[in-house]
């Protein structure tokens, strides 16, 4: 079965995938194994989609979509996690060049509570004048 898993894991599937595809072989496998493995390899973790501000964009924050300028030209790819720099200079962007807004990007959600992980709450980034 780890076998199994390693080859899924090598052709870029997503742990939850490759344990699906796993679980769907009926019989193959024992099912305390299965859970064994679940357990240790693949953690449960969720996401949610928020559309934020400009101003309430950090670092390190996944994009769902790209980030536009007002004239349509591309700024950032999606599943992008800009640096701070980068999310700094976006900041700086004033007159034609603006960015489109609101931007869209994925942040981790805890399981426990069901909201969004504290560290990754829009929060207002501080910079050096």
């Amino acid at each position: 079965m780890a076998l199994d898993f390693d080859t899924l894991r090598m052709q870029d599937l997503p742990r939850s995938e490759a344990f699906d595809r796993l679980k769907e072989g009926t019989g193959w496998y024992d099912p305390a194994v299965l859970q064994a493995l679940k357990i240790v390899f693949v953690p449960e973790q969720k996401f949610q989609l928020s559309s934020l501000s400009l101003s309430e964009l950090q670092p390190h924050m996944v994009l769902a979509d790209p980030i536009l300028d007002t004239m349509g030209n591309l700024l950032l790819a999606k599943g992008q996690d800009p640096s701070e720099w980068i999310v700094t200079r976006l900041k700086q962007m004033g007159g034609a060049r603006s960015v489109k807004q609101p931007i869209r990007v994925i942040l981790p959600v805890s399981s426990s509570e069901e909201e969004v992980v504290p560290s990754l709450r829009p929060q207002p980034v501080m910079t050096k004048i």
